[in-house]
């Protein structure tokens, strides 16, 4: 089989161990969801929704703490036949930034979660930075309101 961009996502603090989800004619979806996170940490989390799409994005918001929301999900063929796969890309908004993450598999519902963790992981990663600039900011700030000793 052709694997295109076997890892999907963009580097970051979670990465998924294991997705499963039930999907029954008339009865909600279910999917659940076990991520690892950088500092070691595991999170599980189950969840429902209006098919197994919905109730993936549902279990790795909860799971993350992250959550947005969805302008498009789209997902596209890029390979035919037995082992055909399918592209997922998501475009979201996240405290008024726009997001896109994007991810391929065989299984496409895997290619939506892959897809929303890429996004997950950027806002993240953006916290993150947010988080040491304004840390550094302040050192700096408090390092020229102290007196020097003469």
């Amino acid at each position: 089989a052709l694997v295109l961009r076997a890892e999907g996502a963009a580097p970051g603090p979670w990465s998924l161990l294991e997705l499963q989800t039930v999907d029954r004619t008339g009865e909600p979806s279910t999917a659940t969801v076990r991520l690892r996170h950088s500092d070691g940490r595991t999170a599980d989390y189950q969840a429902s929704g209006d098919g197994p799409v919905d109730a993936t994005y549902k279990a790795l918001a909860h799971a993350t703490g992250v959550s947005v929301t969805v302008q498009k999900f789209e997902v596209h063929a890029v390979t035919l036949g037995e082992d055909a796969q399918g592209e997922a890309v998501i475009y979201v908004l996240h405290d008024g930034r726009s997001y896109r993450g994007s991810s391929v598999s065989t299984n496409i519902i895997e290619a939506g979660a892959q897809a929303l963790l890429e996004v997950i992981n950027r806002i993240e990663q953006s916290r993150n930075s947010a988080a040491r600039q304004l840390s550094l900011r302040r050192s700096e700030a408090a390092q020229r309101t102290v007196p020097s000793a003469v």
